[in-house]
């Protein structure tokens, strides 16, 4: 029987709601994610994220992004970053990547402890736009290593190519089993 005049067996779909596009897990042997074939169907992407690097602290807990494979010094960042007794900020022009700070947790850190971080890809399938990124992320190692952070940023990309294919990397170290990453599309 409809309700109010719709009918039971359509699927509607609200502007603004999110979809599964894919999910990858890390294997402890890799350091990269790739999302390929990305369909341009939606108007944003979402990428929910929860990560730890397989080795001993040595001072870095980023991830690095880029899109369609371009590695060349096409991307802009800035973040602000708080540890409870201090905030800083950062901005860095014309690099190969899209850097991402302390979304992940590194093996001194306490057993089972993973970092975590939501970041969004503005109009990724517009072709007369740069795309755009923003993230909120964070980690809490609960060890000596100085690794507390929350982390606010965003990038740029200067192409108004769609995004198709995207990849996340560590600056060395593998995903720790266990480490997750779902990339969702968002309806405009």
């Amino acid at each position: 029987m409809p309700i109010l005049g719709i009918i039971a067996s359509s699927k509607l779909v609200a502007s603004g709601s999110f979809e599964s596009i894919a999910t990858a897990v890390g294997t402890g042997s890799s350091n990269l994610i790739t999302f390929s074939s990305i369909p341009s169907t939606y108007k944003h992407l979402q990428i929910r994220m929860t990560s730890r690097q397989v080795g001993a602290y040595n001072g870095s807990n980023r991830v690095y992004m880029r899109f369609n494979s371009d590695s060349s010094s096409n991307y802009d960042y800035h973040f602000l970053q708080g540890n409870g007794s201090s905030a800083s900020a950062f901005g860095y022009a014309n690099n190969t990547n899209c850097e991402i700070y302390n979304p992940t947790l590194v093996d001194g850190a306490t057993a089972n402890a993973f970092g975590a971080g939501i970041i969004d890809i503005q109009d990724y399938s517009s072709s007369t736009k740069n795309k755009t990124v923003r993230y909120f992320c964070g980690a809490d190692a609960n060890t000596a290593d100085t690794t507390f952070d929350v982390n606010i940023g965003s990038s740029l990309w200067r192409s108004t190519s769609a995004v198709t294919t995207l990849t996340i990397t560590t600056g060395g170290s593998n995903f720790m089993t266990g480490s997750t990453f779902s990339l969702y599309g968002i309806k405009g």
